[in-house]
């Protein structure tokens, strides 16, 4: 094959000119696994599909290849939980469904679950799916090469726009030529085509690299590409959007909450705290905006008395049950319905309206059963505790990670976080807090250090009117977790926080990089993250505290004083209404056994003379012991 490429003469004029000269080209090799499959053939729908054309293409040449394909997809398959044929043949799908499980929920290592996703996507190709490479090994076309060795190596504007060049190089876009319908495009093969990262933001990230570059980089072409806004299906409509009559209200009905009169005799008898001040604030605009979707007018809206009447309480019910696709005794609704009972009785001082929302919820709620305890998520959340080795590896998991933390790595930032959320799990571990309790102590008031000899010891300290309940926390900490904290106060803590704001305000146990404390959905979002990946678990920071309730009263029945105490509840019933149900799991274990005991032939207690029979014995391996180095000297790895 014979082909015509540019090439650079100088003329003896100085003078230079590009001419074409033929270049002879090989014709790259056709795999035998390609010309095979390339028949036209129409696309499998499901992963079973994809199994069924690589058995009937068998072959010596590609058995290797195909057979690792297939057992790909055995796994991918068990992992989901599903059988192939359940399996959608396409790439967005598929990762939608591997989204819920992760290689620790699995099983797999990291390695293993890697090397089932390439070849699941390698068997989509091979049975003309179209699938978009995450990773290019292709050179990229010349115009394209050029300009992405113009972006700045470490900014991260070149990974931004690298898989958009990937993606113009194999449709033959050029650099002049593109505008938003490429990127658009680029969008739709992402949704479709792609089983690695998240489309829109990958999409919104080589945009904003792209305008960048636009004004830095002269040579870049001067096309500036729109950014797309961030879509939210929110409903729930600004403070700023009403009249100024209705905002000034709001905040006048929560000051008379946050302190009410004395002399009013409807008045609540005690102050709202600030947080549940917040809720309230959100849950009146909740209501507002709801209203406002289902055609009330904004303006008819002047004071929070203006919100609750019979007919907008019937709104509220109907657009939530839509939103919950039918379900009509949502939480959801239930909250909303009793702050509009609340603002009938106490603003609008309408008992009807009071009693008639009163009627509704306890109507709502007669549907739904009177909610006591643990929801169903929580309870399934709770199973894998049954096994004694997750056990051991939760229980573990704060030493293991401050173990990773303390070796020498080039990434201290990273290596702070680690820790962090080490001491995080371990305070969880030793007393249960609420996330909002957790992410705000401080060194200096929650933590009072004492000396224990030469070694430094803490007690954790947390004041009545800091806790939700108004019960004030106070425990010394285990040696070993006053061990991690103080590590994690000397030589971590601070790697956390910019230069410019160290020493500049009180010292947070958890702080953000400008030295305020993390909030406690942000910190309890790292803690769930790294349960999620370290061990597979669907994590919640509450479920810390039923964790601890399970594992206590599993090993000490009936001991409901104590996790009263532990977990700061006023009233025994409190704790007996939530936990009593765990000791059910033992209670179907233990007869369970008993009725497996009377089918393998055991005599009756009355009987006499009659040979027991010989039940096989199952036989587990003993675990070896952990031992741990905590000098931090040479600290081991754990697991």
């Amino acid at each position: 094959m014979i082909t015509y490429r540019r090439k650079l003469i100088i003329l003896p004029e100085s003078e230079t000119a590009v001419v074409l000269v033929p270049v002879p080209v090989p014709v790259p090799e056709i795999k035998v696994v390609a010309r095979e499959l390339a028949q036209s053939e129409a696309a499998p729908i499901t992963l079973g599909d994809v199994q069924s054309t690589l058995r009937a293409k068998l072959n010596s040449t590609n058995k290797l290849k195909f057979t690792g394909v297939i057992s790909s997809i055995n796994t991918m398959a068990k992992v989901i939980g599903c059988a192939a044929h359940d399996l959608p043949a396409n790439p967005a799908k598929l990762k939608e469904r591997l989204a819920t499980t992760s290689p620790a929920m699995a099983g797999l290592t990291e390695g293993s679950w890697s090397s089932m996703r390439s070849r699941v996507l390698s068997g989509l190709r091979l049975t003309t799916v179209k699938v978009m490479a995450g990773r290019r090994t292709d050179p990229l076309a010349p115009a394209w090469h050029i300009l992405m060795a113009l972006l700045p190596k470490n900014d991260g504007t070149r990974p931004a726009l690298s898989r958009f060049a990937g993606y113009c190089t194999d449709f033959k876009y050029e650099p002049d030529e593109i505008n938003d319908s490429h990127f658009k495009r680029f969008l739709s093969i992402l949704e479709t085509e792609s089983m690695r990262g998240e489309p829109r933001l990958i999409h919104r990230k080589a945009i904003m690299a792209w305008n960048w570059a636009t004004e830095a980089i002269p040579e870049w072409p001067k096309q500036i590409i729109i950014v797309p806004t961030k879509k939210s299906d929110g409903y729930v409509l600004p403070l700023s959007s009403f009249s100024a009559s209705f905002q000034s209200n709001v905040e006048d009905h929560l000051e008379y909450l946050r302190d009410p009169p004395e002399d009013d005799d409807d008045a609540p008898i005690h102050g709202l705290k600030e947080t549940t001040l917040n809720a309230r604030r959100f849950s009146l605009l909740q209501i507002a905006s709801v209203l406002a979707c289902e055609g009330i007018p904004i303006a008819t809206f002047n004071s929070v008395s203006d919100l609750p009447t019979r007919a907008h309480m019937a709104l509220v019910c109907q657009f939530y049950t839509k939103r919950f696709l039918g379900r009509e005794n949502s939480t959801q609704v239930l909250t909303l319905l009793e702050v509009l009972r609340g603002l009938a009785h106490h603003q609008k001082k309408d008992d009807d309206l009071a009693k008639a929302i009163a009627r509704r919820i306890k109507k709502l709620l007669g549907k739904a059963g009177q909610k006591r305890g643990m929801t169903k998520k929580n309870k399934d959340r709770l199973l894998p505790f049954k096994n004694h080795a997750l056990v051991r590896d939760f229980l573990l998991l704060p030493l293991a990670l401050c173990s990773r933390a303390a070796k020498k790595t080039p990434d201290k930032l990273k290596a702070a976080h680690t820790m962090r959320n080490a001491i995080a799990m371990e305070i969880e571990l030793m007393c249960p807090l609420r996330s909002a309790n957790l992410a705000n102590l401080s060194v200096d008031k929650n933590l009072i250090a004492y000396n224990q000899g030469k070694q430094k010891r803490y007690r954790l300290y947390i004041p009545a009117e800091e806790v939700k309940n108004d019960q004030s926390i106070s425990m010394d900490l285990p040696e070993q977790a006053c061990d991690l904290i103080h590590r994690y106060i000397k030589d971590f803590r601070h790697l956390l926080i910019d230069s410019l704001f160290l020493a500049t305000g009180p010292t947070y146990l958890f702080p953000t990089s400008e030295g305020k404390p993390m909030t406690g959905k942000n910190l309890a979002f790292s803690i769930c993250k790294m349960l999620k990946s370290e061990l597979g678990l669907e994590f919640n920071i509450h479920l810390f505290r039923h964790v601890a309730c399970f594992l206590y009263l599993k090993q000490n029945p009936n001991g409901y004083e104590t996790m009263r105490k532990t977990l700061g509840h006023k009233q025994l019933t409190t704790t007996i209404n939530y936990y009593a149900e765990l000791e059910q799991l033992e209670a179907f274990q233990n007869f369970d056994e008993t009725i497996l005991l009377l089918r393998a032939g055991a005599p009756h207690k009355h009987q006499k003379n009659v040979k027991k029979p010989v039940i096989p014995a199952l036989v587990f391996p003993v675990e070896q012991p952990v031992k741990f180095d905590l000098s931090f000297q040479g600290v081991c790895d754990v697991i």
